[in-house]
């Protein structure tokens, strides 16, 4: 379905999101499977253009970690960033110089061009000690952050305060890192399933634009109690949409032949009989053609007979026409 929507060619890998570290139940009965510990991000892309940001913040600890010197003006650094190539990745004469009297020690030369070393000696990232020792210099304020692949296991699910008792929520942090590492500030973000709202919530906190939608009358009041409570502001914009959506045929959706089927029992809504979902037409109780609204009040089952005699006129001819043919 994926491969559908968004094109087979654009699917660029699948992450894996370790939701629980699979502590046993305590059931009386034998497994019958492998427990279920992950689940799966699908990521597609529109073009081969397309980059995104592949990292995540550092904790305070990994900071002191990773970072643990600090210079003058209070910044925090750590050295040991390489400044020549290694022999084994091969000549490169183009990155072969000599600047402010240092010279590449091997023939694969340089990691930055002189221009760029230059640049970051400006910048204070590389420094010249009295002896003759040069430090490459990668400073916190400019560090992106640590890299993240394919597996995600930092990540606990949504608890305490954040659940919101909807049975498939998401934890915010999950969302929070899919936005930041695919979009900027600005940009637009749709969900089309939002559910819990979580999307629209980590969407705003992030300074982006976004749009949600679902058909659950729970979901769009999650929506507002979320935003509401979470960022302080009443959402400007919410729109109920009560016209029922159409496949590609341009037949009916089979959601709402479910929905009428069990509201029915399936019995048809002319004749009164039982009969199987796929033997039902879904009918217009007031036609269209004479003002009836396209909503699911006035939807209605029909058997493929019933449907026949009634075609585009009232309910109250059908159902005359069915107890004389019955009579």
């Amino acid at each position: 379905m994926l491969d559908e929507v968004f094109g087979k060619g654009n699917f660029r890998n699948s992450i894996s999101w370790q939701k629980n570290d699979n502590r046993a139940k305590g059931s009386q009965h034998a497994s019958k499977k492998w427990g279920t510990q992950t689940d799966t991000v699908f990521f597609y892309a529109k073009n081969n253009k397309t980059r995104i940001l592949p990292y995540r913040d550092l904790t305070p600890e990994e900071i002191l970690a990773e970072f643990p010197n600090i210079d003058r003006q209070g910044r925090r650094y750590k050295t040991g960033i390489p400044l020549w190539r290694q022999p084994s990745m091969g000549d490169r004469p183009n990155l072969c110089y000599t600047w402010r009297g240092f010279t590449n020690p091997h023939p694969s030369g340089w990691r930055l061009s002189k221009e760029r070393m230059e640049e970051e000696y400006q910048k204070g990232n590389i420094v010249i000690f009295d002896s003759n020792r040069l430090e490459r210099r990668l400073y916190l304020d400019d560090y992106a952050g640590k890299p993240v692949g394919d597996l995600w296991v930092d990540i606990s699910p949504a608890k305490g305060n954040e659940r919101t008792g909807y049975p498939t929520q998401k934890p915010l942090a999950l969302l929070e890192r899919i936005i930041k590492a695919s979009s900027n500030e600005g940009d637009l973000i749709l969900d089309p399933f939002c559910g819990c709202a979580t999307t629209c919530v980590a969407a705003e906190k992030l300074a982006r634009q976004w749009v949600g939608i679902d058909v659950s009358e729970k979901a769009a009041e999650l929506v507002k109690t979320r935003i509401q409570d979470e960022l302080g502001f009443t959402i400007l914009k919410l729109i109920h949409r009560f016209d029922i959506p159409r496949d590609r045929d341009g037949k009916r959706s089979r959601d709402i032949k479910n929905v009428l089927y069990g509201k029915q029992e399936g019995m048809c809504g002319g004749c009164g009989h039982w009969y199987r979902i796929k033997d039902f037409d879904v009918d217009h109780i007031v036609p269209t053609a004479k003002g009836g609204a396209n909503t699911d009040e006035n939807l209605q089952l029909l058997c493929g007979n019933c449907n026949r005699i009634k075609g585009d006129r009232s309910q109250e001819y059908l159902i005359s026409k069915v107890r004389s043919m019955a009579g």
